[in-house]
């Protein structure tokens, strides 16, 4: 199962990291559309975001020190709103909590 963990800042609720670890174990390696989905939208995503940090290697995505400006925001949100709903339809394979 993959899992996604938001963290927001309690004050604004702007997400502020994300961590994307795991695999969704749905198909077989290369053709897993659950990993390729959250691959593509978190890769995308992160790749616009202004500043932060990012870590990564092949089990997981962290994104951290996100900066709380509009951009990011919509961004992060984007992130969340995509993930959410491929969970929704992938219950047994993608897991997002907020943490």
């Amino acid at each position: 199962m993959i899992k996604v963990t938001i963290t927001r800042n309690p004050d604004n609720q702007a997400i502020t990291s994300y961590l994307i670890e795991g695999h969704a174990l749905y198909l077989p390696k290369g053709m897993d559309i659950v990993c390729a989905a959250v691959s593509a939208l978190s890769i995308a995503i992160t790749n616009e975001l202004y500043g932060g940090h990012a870590l990564s290697d092949k089990e997981r995505l962290h994104v951290f020190a996100i900066p709380p400006n509009e951009q990011n925001r919509v961004l992060t949100d984007a992130l969340y709103h995509g993930l959410a709903d491929i969970a929704m339809q992938y219950k047994d394979n993608l897991q997002v909590i907020e943490g």
